[in-house]
């Protein structure tokens, strides 16, 4: 049934941020999440792999 099953994690790889005032760079965590029955996939960058985030 569509919409029955959604796979979500992030991702093992994180990107660099870098702050244009002060050059600062942070690493951001990739949030994927795939439907299983369409493969639509979203994806979204965090600070941190918290439930807040």
């Amino acid at each position: 049934m569509a919409g029955e099953k959604l796979f979500a994690n992030y991702a093992e790889q994180t990107m660099p941020i870098i702050d244009a005032a002060t050059g600062e760079i942070t690493q951001a965590q990739i949030f994927v999440a795939t439907f299983g029955a369409s493969n639509y996939t979203y994806a979204c960058a965090t600070a941190r792999q918290t439930a807040a985030d």
